[in-house]
Order: C-alpha cells, then structure tokens, then sequence
C-alpha cells in the first residue's frame, strides 16, 4: 500500500520539488511547497507571521493525503511527526545541485519573458535583476547546506531527523531515489 503522508527533504537544488511533483502524481497526492507556507508567495516573498504558517501547517497534517517538500527544519515538526514516511534527499553534490538552480533559473526566466507581450518581454529588466540576485544568493546558501559544519545544512538536518529514524528514507544515490519512489508511492 502507498503512503498517503509523505514529507521530502534536502537541501536546494536536490530535485525535492520534483520528487514531490512525481511522488504526488503516482500516489494522487497533493502536493504542498513549504517554501510558500513559510513565504507568501514562495522565493523570497514576504515572511509569513509565525502564527499564520503554524495554522498552515497544522491544516497540512489534519489532511489525511498529502506530500510536503521544503529544506525547512524546526517549524515542521509537525509534519516529521504525522509524515508515514520521510525521504531525505541527500544524494546531490553542491557543484551539481548549483548547476539545478541555474537550470531552473534560465527556465523560469524563459517562461516569464514568454508569458510577456510585446516589447515588455525585453524591457523587464527590474524583475530579471531581482530574479538574477536571487540566484546569486541561493548558490552561496546551497554551499553552506553541503559544508558538514552549516547550523542549516547536512549535518543539522541529520540531527534533526534522528528522533524519525524508523521513517526516514536517506537517499545517497540516484538509485536510492528510485527505490524510494517505487516503496513510497506504489507501495512496492
């Protein structure tokens, strides 16, 4: 039998977005981005009142079915508590999940110019400097998750998740992700 609620964790650039998306589609699942619970809006949209992203939250784990995906710690233990299982993406190097973020941000750039008419698809530059900064910022951030002494990063993460032991499904490999996939969402 699949799991009906599962919580993924990584840090950025570790495909938990994609994972969540497939994860929720073979299991009929939705799907939830802590990133816009935490932030309205997501990226680096206004931080939510902690008050607010608790109810959020709390709405999540009442929920029966669901997927949540976030490289989040602390204000989601609720979710590591009421998650049947929890996949921690650990399987992507620092060089390779940067070379993700880019690849998403090109995308993404991509599509918004193509969502513009016109000229104003030239002319965006405020929103594609924002966007830009963005990156640059999450590059840095990525590399501190990756170094063993980051308050937020691998180590932390592994300390965090140690009381879930018996949930917890610690992805090193690609493979080890398929396997995870198949256990998670089809049951096998």
């Amino acid at each position: 039998m699949a799991a009906e609620r599962v919580l993924i964790i990584g840090g950025m650039g570790s495909g938990k977005t994609t994972l969540a998306a497939e994860i929720g589609r073979l299991a009929e699942l939705p799907v939830h981005d802590l990133d816009q619970i935490v932030r309205a809006g997501g990226g680096t949209g206004p931080l939510r009142r902690p008050e607010e992203r608790d109810a959020m939250v709390t709405d999540i784990v009442e929920s029966p079915r669901w997927v949540a995906e976030g490289v989040h710690l602390g204000w989601t233990e609720p979710l590591l508590g009421a998650a049947e299982v929890v996949i921690w993406l650990d399987h992507v190097a620092w060089g390779r999940a940067s070379s993700r973020m880019v690849r998403r941000f090109y995308s993404q750039a991509f599509a918004e110019a193509r969502r513009q008419r016109g000229w104003r698809r030239f002319f965006r530059f405020r929103d594609y400097g924002r966007r830009l900064a963005e990156l640059g910022r999450a590059i840095p951030e990525s590399r501190r998750y990756h170094r063993e002494s980051a308050e937020a990063g691998r180590s932390a993460t592994a300390e965090f998740l140690a009381p879930y032991q018996d949930k917890v499904i610690h992805c090193r490999t690609s493979a080890d992700v398929r396997e995870a996939v198949a256990k998670v969402a089809t049951g096998g």
